[in-house]
């Protein structure tokens, strides 16, 4: 009925434990799912958060790039068209949204597809990139857009579901050619 909300911080603290770093890092979320009566349920997840412009890499956000170069797992509420480390921000804010239409079509003992909508923005900066050399990274300070189509549980096979999706990287950071922009993944899911 209501929007969760998730708060951490983490502050590092001089001389606690041999500690040499005075730190602070906030992250915060906040989800709420609506339910659409014959329409079937979204989600609306908005991420956002600081560090100390002189935190050292490990402190900072690598907002949340699940695309590999292997097998692509479709991952809820990330970025599948990023690659993990792509963008760097020691302040971020991310928008995730996804549509799903439940059990709308045919359904079978193996076959219960589950079409979604799915999109995803985020923005991003990094006060001080010199700090961090000999990293290969960008800050997503332009906005990092996508937005793609996934189907859940094509294939059940006792409690788990397989399906694919396809995502489209748009906007200013986009290659600008398909090949490189379009994502197919495949989904997992466990049933119910």
């Amino acid at each position: 009925k209501w929007p969760i909300l998730y708060v951490n911080v983490y502050k590092a603290v001089p001389d606690l434990w041999n500690g040499e770093l005075d730190l602070l890092r906030v992250d915060a979320q906040v989800e709420k799912t609506f339910r659409i009566r014959m329409l079937g349920t979204s989600t609306l997840r908005i991420m956002g958060g600081w560090a100390d412009g002189a935190a050292p890499y490990s402190w900072l956000f690598n907002m949340r790039g699940t695309r590999s170069s292997g097998l692509n797992l479709a991952t809820p509420m990330a970025f599948e068209t990023m690659r993990p480390n792509e963008f760097l921000a020691d302040r971020y804010v991310a928008v995730f949204f996804r549509h799903s239409f439940g059990h709308l079509l045919v359904k079978g003992k193996h076959f219960d597809p589950i079409p979604s909508v799915v999109a995803a923005a985020g923005w991003g900066g990094l006060e001080d990139p010199e700090v961090h050399r000999g990293y290969t990274f960008a800050a997503p300070d332009k906005g990092h857009y996508e937005a793609g189509l996934q189907v859940d549980q094509l294939l059940k096979m006792g409690f788990s579901g397989f399906g694919v999706g396809a995502f489209q990287r748009l906007g200013p950071l986009a290659t600008g050619t398909w090949q490189d922009d379009l994502v197919l993944k495949i989904s997992a899911t466990f049933v119910l």
